[in-house]
């Protein structure tokens, strides 16, 4: 089926500036599979937080999606969600970012996710995405480039791979009620103590992994996970 694409001109009160930004209909990715080389590693990543797969073209991408699957600051996010053509003064260029997360509070942020990132490697390109970071200024959006040494930094990386993995344990409202009963009683409280709310300390932990890409709760993993782990309630 052909993906239907839609155009919309971006609003730059600028005469040298002039920005279009295209995006599919239904909300997939502005590539796919079928338009990437077949030497290069893809795939889809079942995300439970948006309730559609979402495409990645390298493990670094499915990597950064872990920490965006599990932040509780990230309300959804979408993979390559737009291809922005942007002229400025007369210089044309095609962008296609890597995610956009769209943050609690009503914020939106583009995210460049790169292997490492030296400007001085590729004068034009860094001019590209310095171009496409203007424009999204224009829109109210805010713009970062990750690299693999901050998407994968320890502990916090292998704490977020490891609660993703249960993102699409089933939760009951049973189970929910006895969650937010005890963290509205009595505030943030450690880990250990909402395992214990179930019979099987690891089938709650399974649960509070999935309430927390809910957005339900926080699991503060920063530092990695443990049964001291303070967790609390997500209030947005």
């Amino acid at each position: 089926m052909a993906r239907e694409i839609r155009a919309a001109d971006v609003s730059v009160q600028k005469p040298w500036i002039a920005a279009t930004l295209y995006d599919r209909v239904d909300g997939g990715p502005m590539r796919t599979a079928a338009d990437v080389s077949q030497k290069k590693a893809v795939g889809r990543y079942a995300s439970q937080k948006n309730g559609r797969g979402q495409f990645w073209e390298s493990r670094n991408e499915l990597h950064a999606f872990y920490g965006a699957e599990v932040s509780t600051e990230i309300v959804k996010y979408r993979a390559q969600p737009h291809t922005l053509a942007i002229v400025i003064s007369g210089k044309a260029r095609r962008y296609t970012p890597d995610r956009m997360d769209y943050l609690a509070g009503g914020r939106a942020e583009i995210v460049e996710i790169k292997d490492a990132y030296k400007p001085e490697r590729d004068p034009d390109y860094h001019t590209k995405l310095e171009m496409a970071r203007v424009v999204y200024g224009h829109l109210g959006w805010s713009f970062r480039i990750t690299n693999r040494d901050e998407i994968e930094s320890q502990p916090k990386f292998e704490a977020a791979k490891y609660i993703q993995s249960f993102r699409r344990t089933v939760v009951t409202p049973s189970d929910e009620d006895l969650v937010l009963n005890l963290l509205i009683q009595r505030g943030p409280v450690a880990l250990a103590e909402l395992r214990a709310l179930w019979a099987s300390p690891a089938l709650g932990f399974a649960k509070m992994c999935a309430l927390m890409v809910k957005r339900t709760i926080n699991i503060a993993f920063e530092s990695g996970v443990s049964d001291d782990t303070p967790v609390h309630l997500v209030v947005s």
